[in-house]
C-alpha cells in the first residue's frame, strides 16, 4: 500500500484515538479539583468536538484523492499546531507536575510524560507523512477559443427626455 493511501487511514485512526485519549487524560486531571464531576465529560467534549474535524478531513481524503488540493495544508497546519502544543505542553514542565499519578489508560498505568511524548512522536509521524504527500499533477485541460462576437451596431434611443 503507498503512502498516498495509507496516510489518510493512518490519520484518521490516530485522530479518533488522540480525540478520545486526550479527553478521557484531561478529565482525568480536572476531575479531582471539580465540585461535580458527573458533567465534566460532557463539558470537555462540548469543549474538543471542533477537533473532530481533523479524522472528517482525513476520512474524506481516503475517500476522495482528488481533493487533495483543498484538504493537504489545512491538515498540515493541524498537525503543525498539534506538535507545537505538544512541545509546549512538554517544554514548559506541565507534563511533568500535573499530575503524579499515572492515568488509567485501557487498565494500563501511563505516565502523563509518557502520554505527552506518545502523542507529539504519533503527532509528528502523521506530520512528517503529511509533508512528504506529493501532490498529483493533472493534466491541464486545453484552452478553448470562443468565436468572436458578432459586430457591435450602436443603437439610438430616441424619445427619451
Amino acid at each position: 500500500m503507498g503512502l498516498r493511501k495509507i496516510t489518510p487511514i493512518l490519520g484518521l485512526i490516530w485522530e479518533s484515538v488522540r480525540f478520545f485519549l486526550l479527553t478521557a487524560l484531561v478529565f482525568q486531571v480536572l476531575r479531582p479539583t471539580s465540585p461535580d464531576p458527573s458533567g465534566l465529560g460532557l463539558w470537555l467534549f462540548f469543549l474538543a468536538a471542533p477537533q473532530l474535524i481533523v479524522p472528517a478531513c482525513f476520512l474524506f481524503l481516503a475517500l476522495h484523492p482528488a481533493s487533495e488540493a483543498t484538504l493537504l495544508n489545512p491538515l498540515r497546519v493541524a498537525k503543525i499546531l498539534a506538535v507545537f502544543t505538544a512541545l509546549l505542553l512538554i517544554s514548559s514542565g506541565a507534563a511533568f507536575t500535573v499530575n503524579p499519578y499515572p492515568f488509567r489508560i485501557l487498565g494500563l498505568a501511563v505516565p502523563p510524560v509518557t502520554a505527552a511524548f506518545a502523542v507529539l512522536v504519533l503527532d509528528s509521524l502523521i506530520l512528517l507523512l503529511l509533508v512528504l504527500w506529493k501532490r498529483e499533477n493533472l493534466p491541464e485541460e486545453p484552452v478553448k477559443e470562443e468565436p468572436p462576437l458578432p459586430p457591435y451596431n450602436e443603437t439610438e434611443v430616441k424619445g427619451i427626455e
